[in-house]
């Protein structure tokens, strides 16, 4: 029975950060949204004192990876996780988007039905729901993660963070918000072999994300 309630802990201070940092991302996406920061002055030093705020999802996403369950059944189980709510919200966001195109602006309705496959194909998002080119993004990394061997993981590791450094010297955008799948499994491959340092060897089963 021990085993059992010390499974089902949660670690309390990940859950912290997590929401602090999450709330963070809203301000700064509200802040952004209103194209002014002038308002905000004395937000700046929070910006750059939690610059790494994206980072740490991919980061904890590998504190908590596994594939103990296999390759397939795990990917499904992201695919229903992360995809899912992709597909669906994408869709509300297409659809409050044409509508409002539609009504009020002058955009051709041949436009309105294609821009977001479009803006999905270019920015791994539409602009009716922009934010949710980290579900994608957090899907394809945790899926190539599964596919390398644990023996070639430091390698990958640097082959992965080379690639992502050419990438943003060279400014490359890739589609499908494939661009920033790079330093995602950059910080899931070091969030995985962090885990017996950041999440203790008693508690890797505490509400293992799979």
């Amino acid at each position: 029975m021990p085993e059992l309630i010390k499974c089902n802990q949660r670690l309390k201070y990940l859950d912290v950060i997590t929401g602090v940092l999450i709330i963070h991302m809203i301000i700064g996406h509200l802040i952004g949204f209103g194209n002014n920061e002038t308002p905000f002055p004395y937000y700046w030093p929070i910006k750059q004192l939690l610059f790494f705020f994206m980072t740490w999802f991919y980061f904890k996403s590998g504190l908590y990876i596994s594939t103990s369950k296999g390759v397939w059944k795990s990917v499904r189980k992201d695919a229903r996780r992360l995809l899912v709510p992709y597909a669906i919200f994408t869709l509300i966001g297409a659809i409050l988007l044409g509508v409002y195109k539609y009504f009020y602006t002058e955009e051709s309705l041949s436009n309105i039905v294609l821009s977001p496959f479009v803006d999905v194909v270019k920015n791994g998002a539409t602009l009716g729901n922009a934010a949710l080119w980290f579900l994608l993004s957090l899907f394809i990394a945790r899926t190539l993660y599964r596919f390398i061997p644990e023996r070639t993981h430091w390698l990958a590791f640097v082959i992965v963070a080379v690639c992502g450094c050419i990438l943003s010297y060279k400014e490359i955008r890739l589609p499908l918000t494939l661009s920033t799948v790079f330093p995602g499994l950059v910080f899931l491959i070091l969030g995985r072999h962090c885990r017996e340092y950041v999440v203790n060897d008693e508690l890797t089963n505490a509400k293992r994300g799979g």
